[in-house]
């Protein structure tokens, strides 16, 4: 049977509650209490009033306590490190120097209707810790989440306003699901995916960053399904090394640079994807990437639609370039191009350009109503075009 107590009231301080508390004990905290770190290694619940930190961490959570409609302030370092069990963590607000929620080891912490209101960090994630978070809040000074070693976990319905880091980092081995996701505003990029993760991102808007929307690096293979990146300041997309993944129902508008840069050997499968709106090209892929794509739209960009160059290789099924203030594709280099049902169409500038050792076939389409011209070739360039 549970029993309830009060701090300070029962006990002087929350130390005191600790060292003698059993397992099912209920602790109402009332107004501020101050406490140093202290460690729960009995499932207890603290309810209601505000923590205030003395130390570098806090709450350290060992086992399934849980913290109920509590303020956590600490401006010494880091709110509260759950390490084992599945602590619950409900209806806190949060106000540190450090790091709102670190979640390590084998913990599985439930964190439901969180506000974090100003951290370095809001919530990391590493080893083969597994969250489920529903309902989270960050404002951060540097990153909201950060992922790394085999951290996982599901993350549903997260608002985050990011300082000088990503809004969220997703690297090592990390392979986290996240649905619902606002980035608003972030000093630096929306989505930093790198190492060997395989992060799931679903329904995600990312609004005015200072950086690039997502950057994918390394060997990363995230799963990006329904994502709208608008007016950042940089780019929309930037793949880049050996990255690949699967970008899904893709919308990119308004860019200062190229909605979509590929580079290097990056592989991705694109499929549904709207790039408008840039204020630079709508797609770049150079290097020796390769890009498979089906119906995708570039249009409507200031300086042309899509640039191959270097080895880089777009294998396209329902292409449409249209509308771009300069031309629609520039292929140059030893780039390839292979197109099912390609439109490439109404722009400012020539059509289709093929220069030196690029190689374009074309099964189908139509190549029309471009203002420089519609096939623009330096006669080294192999272009086959089949009905």
């Amino acid at each position: 049977m549970s029993r309830a107590f009060t701090v300070p009231g029962d006990f002087a301080t929350l130390a005191d509650a600790v060292a003698q508390a059993q397992p099912g004990d209920v602790f109402e905290l009332r107004g501020q209490v101050t406490a140093g770190r202290t460690e729960l290694h009995v499932p207890i619940t603290l309810r209601g009033g505000t923590l205030v930190g003395t130390e570098v961490v806090l709450l350290r959570l060992l086992t399934d306590v849980t913290l109920d409609g509590v303020t956590i302030q600490n401006p010494h370092g880091h709110g509260v490190v759950c390490m084992a069990g599945i602590p619950e963590l409900v209806d806190l607000r949060i106000d540190v120097n450090g790091t709102a929620i670190a979640c390590g080891a084998s913990a599985a912490p439930r964190v439901l209707r969180t506000k974090i209101l100003r951290c370095a960090i809001g919530v990391t994630v590493q080893d083969d810790a597994k969250p489920y978070i529903e309902n989270l809040t960050i404002t951060s000074m540097g990153t909201g989440l950060f992922f790394k070693g085999r951290g996982a976990g599901l993350f549903n319905q997260v608002g985050i306003l990011a300082g000088n880091m990503p809004a969220i980092e997703v690297s090592e081995q990390a392979a986290p699901e996240l649905v619902g996701v606002l980035i608003s505003a972030s000093g630096a990029g929306g989505l930093f995916i790198h190492g060997t993760s395989t992060p799931r991102f679903t329904s995600t808007n990312i609004l005015r960053t200072t950086f690039d929307a997502v950057e994918v690096r390394g060997a990363a293979a995230p799963v990006i399904d329904g994502l709208r990146a608008e007016e950042c300041y940089k780019g929309g997309l930037l793949l880049s090394q050996d990255a690949g993944g699967t970008y899904l129902e893709v919308e990119v508008r308004g860019c200062m640079q190229a909605a979509l840069t590929v580079g290097d050997r990056a592989h991705p499968e694109i499929e549904r994807m709207v790039l408008t709106g840039s204020s630079q090209v709508g797609a770049r892929l150079l290097g020796a990437c390769k890009v498979e794509a089906i119906d995708l739209k570039v249009l409507q960009n200031l300086k042309g639609g899509v640039e191959l160059g270097g080895d880089a290789r777009l294998d396209a099924e329902d292409l449409v370039i249209t509308e771009n203030l300069q031309f629609g594709l520039v292929a140059r280099d030893r780039a390839q191009l292979n197109a099912l049902r390609a439109e490439i169409r109404d722009n400012r500038g020539p059509g289709l350009v093929l220069v030196q050792e690029t190689a374009a076939t074309l099964r189908g389409g139509n190549v029309t109503n471009n203002v420089g011209g519609d096939i623009v070739t330096d006669g080294a360039a192999q272009l086959t075009q089949t009905a």
